[in-house]
């Protein structure tokens, strides 16, 4: 390369370096104005941009758990079936242990003979326990509550029929239980059960399961006497003696059941009243001071499949009426419900308002849960014929 071609090659680069170093100030320069004058710069941009579109986003319900946990719910409807989230046994426990109460009985002479358990189903000191706990003549009767205190209490009532009998403890503010619905119950539902447990200890509680519905049985009593019990509830929650009359409790602190009795030949096999053939006998209380109960006025047979077989009849379920066992009685009770609508002996009731007669379905269960005054209707089978009959419910004689 010539000496004059260098130079010129030297002259180009020498030029390029300053307007590079040029560029450089001059970039540095406008960064340095635009960074002093930012705020105006921005604010006079957003007055050329257009406002942004907001979208409400609803916030998402938390529902606290029994655990203290916390559960995401998805929708308000979720937040509405929080409700049935199960309580733990404590929380049960906890909710109702002021609501249950020990039932002492003594004769004149102040000896002990009688011990039991009720529950408060009013604020005003209205009780429920079994029939068979109170069923002492003469005998007066002590409540006592979880704060220890005692007070006298009378018996309002009896039923004549079923296991029970309504107390009333003199007083006010009373916490009752609230009552739960029966016939929602299903097979291998956790339950919990309180009760004055041998008559010794006071709230006792047992923790177990429903393992079976609509189970008949025949309770005996110490004195020997023996009474039918229909479509109860069968647990496996210790049912101790000094346990009658106590609730059984779904895990909302709901009374499903009254204690009533338990197998002496086998272990965790009690059994309780649905609380929804009890809710007639409080209700009936409330408004008349005894309890009435409906009839319609048969002696009957529930037939089973081992039944149907055995006499050959074309249906394996509802109740045939017939006479009693004894041959005494009429299958047709004169002046009653179902004589006044032509019902005869030997017809077969299948339905009960719809409900068909089977053995999770039982007919005595079924009047129970009616009132005086109601018409039903019974489908009834006679010589391979099914008709309906209005029946309408009277009051039950004393018995």
């Amino acid at each position: 390369m010539t000496p004059r071609k260098l130079r010129h090659f030297r002259f180009i680069g020498r030029v390029f370096l300053i307007s590079l170093a040029a560029g450089l100030v001059l970039l540095m320069l406008v960064a340095g104005v635009l960074w002093a004058f930012k705020d105006r710069i921005l604010t006079s941009i957003a007055l050329y941009v257009p406002a942004p579109q907001l979208r409400e986003i609803p916030e998402t319900p938390v529902v606290p758990l029994a655990g203290g946990e916390v559960a995401v719910a998805s929708d308000t409807a979720s937040v509405e079936e929080a409700e049935d989230i199960p309580l733990s046994v404590t929380e049960v426990v906890a909710k109702a242990d002021d609501s249950v109460v020990s039932i002492t009985l003594t004769n004149s002479v102040g000896k002990v003979v009688g011990k039991g358990t009720g529950f408060f189903v009013s604020s005003s000191g209205m009780l429920v326990t079994n029939r068979h706990v109170v069923d002492t003549p003469g005998a007066t009767f002590t409540v006592t509550t979880t704060d220890g205190k005692e007070r006298p209490a009378t018996l309002a009532a009896t039923d004549p029929v079923l296991d029970i009998a309504i107390m009333r403890v003199s007083g006010s503010g009373f916490t009752p239980l609230a009552l739960g619905n029966s016939d929602t119950l299903s097979t291998g539902q956790s339950v919990v059960a309180i009760g004055y447990a041998l008559g010794t200890f006071q709230n006792s509680v047992s923790v177990g399961v429903i393992s079976g519905l609509s189970r008949s049985v025949v309770a005996r009593g110490s004195n020997g006497d023996s009474e039918y019990l229909d479509a109860v509830i069968q647990t496996d929650a210790a049912i101790n003696k000094g346990n009658s009359g106590g609730p059984l409790l779904n895990l909302k602190g709901e009374v499903v059941g009254v204690s009533v009795a338990s197998a002496l030949t086998s272990q965790s096999v009690g059994f309780a009243l649905p609380i929804n053939d009890v809710k007639q006998a409080i209700t009936s209380v409330q408004k008349t001071g005894r309890i009435i109960r409906p009839y319609v006025g048969v002696r009957y047979t529930q037939i089973t499949p081992e039944i149907a077989a055995e006499r050959g009849l074309s249906v394996n379920y509802g109740v045939v009426i017939e006479e009693g066992k004894t041959g005494t009685g009429a299958a047709v009770l004169a002046g009653s419900p179902a004589a006044a609508a032509g019902i005869m002996s030997g017809d077969i009731i299948l339905t009960f308002n719809g409900v068909k007669l089977d053995q999770a379905h039982s007919f005595a269960s079924l009047i129970r849960q009616k009132t005086v005054g109601t018409t039903v209707t019974l489908v009834v089978l006679r010589a391979g014929v099914t008709t309906p009959y209005k029946v309408t419910l009277a009051e039950a004689p004393a018995i």
